[in-house]
């Protein structure tokens, strides 16, 4: 997940507090020393109490992917793991084959999926919904209303890469379904104009929207028991 920093027009620095929260992890601000979920970004002790911070769209996804779509990235260079953190990577290697729901085991039971089932999950203020990873890689193109939000997530094939997207555009709401894979992109057509859609950008690249960019909606990844620990109200997709 990746979140704005600014609050109150004010730029804040966090590292890691040391603790978690329902499994995720906390980190502290160094102005005011409260405590934030990283998972819902929000302060949950200290002066900051009940603050959130600005979800920004982002997804998970291989560096090859991300280069042919953004060839002029910037990428962070870390240095080498150290003792602590390659026993970290051989703890979340054996974490990610087994069934464990995290360190302090799940805190909602809800068995509409499995508790490592991977979603999509998107949540605004009001409604949050969660969309099967599974099910994703076979329909590719999901057109849905999230609320009060009509939304369209996509799926690349070969990475599990996910983005979700306002379908509302032009003072029209579309409708998209999956079209073919071009040179290593992959293209949605809407069925009103007929134009063909890049699922990873949201560009038009092709028809009458030619051009038009789709307003891309935060969410991220996870494991169905972790949001549903955090979003226990959630709504789950079923095609």
């Amino acid at each position: 997940m990746v979140y704005s920093r600014t609050v109150e027009q004010e730029e804040l620095l966090f590292g890691h507090a040391g603790r978690v929260l329902r499994n995720a992890l906390v980190v502290y601000d160094s102005k005011s020393n409260s405590l934030w979920s990283q998972f819902v970004g929000e302060a949950v002790q200290g002066p900051y109490t009940g603050t959130k911070l600005e979800l920004i769209p982002s997804m998970i996804t291989t560096w090859t992917k991300w280069k042919q779509e953004f060839p002029d990235t910037l990428a962070l260079e870390t240095r080498d793991a150290t003792m602590m953190q390659k026993m970290m990577q051989n703890f979340n290697t054996s974490y990610y084959k087994n069934s464990t729901a995290g360190m302090q085991g799940e805190f909602v039971e809800d068995d509409r999926l499995e508790d490592k089932a991977l979603v999509i999950g998107y949540a605004d203020d009001k409604y949050s919904k969660a969309y099967e990873l599974s099910s994703m890689a076979r329909t590719k193109v999901v057109n849905d209303d999230a609320g009060a939000v009509p939304l369209v997530v996509f799926y690349h094939d070969g990475t599990d890469s996910t983005r979700v997207f306002d379908r509302f555009i032009m003072g029209e709401e579309l409708t998209f379904s999956y079209s073919s894979k071009d040179n290593g992109v992959e293209i949605a057509i809407d069925k009103e104009t007929q134009s063909s859609w890049n699922t990873l950008n949201g560009v038009c690249i092709k028809g009458p929207l030619k051009g038009h960019v789709l307003q891309s909606l935060p969410s991220h990844l996870s494991y169905w028991f972790a949001w549903t620990d955090h979003y226990p109200d959630t709504d789950l997709y079923n095609n």
